[in-house]
């Protein structure tokens, strides 16, 4: 069976250290990741109506990111099956114990290392928002503590795989 996780992200390179950093850890075998970020869209029906998923992830998400992604998803190709992007839509604590239920999310891994850093227009901090519900979202909470050295600390995606000796294969 495949279990899925949700680990919250800004959508950075460096917030991908988290997710590697659970792969390496993990015994698990069949692993579903859902890499979230939290959106507050309010009580106005206008922006309800007016959001769009989809145009906001592609947004949201760099070229650095997406490529840190199908670089992970290569590396562990064995045990990931699926890596995707999802969006909270409201900081209500009834609303988010219902999207880890509907989304039959069984883990969540949150970093204690973990620095909010999104500036996007409706972002909240979604990382928070669980560490404060944690007692009260029904899921296991993982907590890792993800090391950072001094060249980590950049958003770049060399950073991430190529100064830690990460083989890699292109297939």
């Amino acid at each position: 069976m495949v279990s899925r996780i949700l680990i919250p992200t800004d959508f950075s390179t460096a917030s991908l250290q988290v997710v590697l950093a659970y792969l390496e850890q993990t015994e698990k075998k069949e692993i579903e990741i859902i890499l979230a970020c939290g959106v507050d869209l309010g009580s106005s029906i206008t922006t309800f109506y007016s959001f769009d998923k989809e145009f906001y992830l592609e947004d949201i998400q760099g070229d650095d990111f997406i490529k840190g992604c199908q670089v992970i998803r290569a590396k562990y190709k064995n045990k990931l099956k699926e890596i995707y992007a999802d969006l909270v839509i409201s900081k209500n604590s009834r609303y988010i114990a219902n999207y880890l239920k509907g989304n039959q999310i069984i883990e969540l891994v949150l970093s204690e290392r973990y620095k909010y850093s999104q500036n996007k227009r409706l972002a909240f901090d979604l990382h928070g928002r669980l560490c404060e519900l944690q007692m009260k979202v029904g899921s296991v909470v993982n907590k890792l503590a993800v090391p950072q050295s001094e060249n980590d600390k950049r958003d770049e995606l060399e950073a991430l795989f190529f100064r830690k000796n990460i083989k890699l294969s292109y297939e």
